[in-house]
């Protein structure tokens, strides 16, 4: 073979280098999220002053759907929502901090929290 570039050779090299960056990431934000959320973690939904945040982020349709279900006096429904609406806005406040942790890692700053 001669040493002329090949230009589909540097797009699957490219294409190849990307798949496994996103790998790394993919592990390193399971692990990440995993830690961050834990009970005592920095992103702890149950931490008390993280349920005051997490209720006053709540979208018109949670609070009215909250509403309805403690309207009706059903328990079960109003801890669903609840439940899942502060790990929802949690997660999303972790994951954007991984991302930054991601980016900073990749450009050679240390993480805030390693691994």
């Amino acid at each position: 073979m001669n040493n002329e570039r090949c230009a589909v050779t540097e797009d699957l090299n490219r294409y190849m280098a990307e798949c496994d960056r996103s790998a790394d990431f993919e592990s390193y934000q399971d692990q990440r999220l995993i830690k961050m959320m834990k009970p005592g973690g920095d992103y702890d939904p149950y931490k008390p002053c993280h349920i005051n945040e997490a209720i006053g982020e709540f979208s018109d349709a949670q609070m009215d759907e909250l509403a309805e279900a403690m309207q009706a006096g059903d328990a079960s429904a109003t801890l669903r929502i609840m439940n899942n609406a502060i790990n929802e806005y949690w997660g999303y406040q972790a994951e954007k901090q991984i991302l930054l942790d991601w980016k900073g890692v990749r450009d050679g700053y240390p993480c805030s929290d390693d691994i």
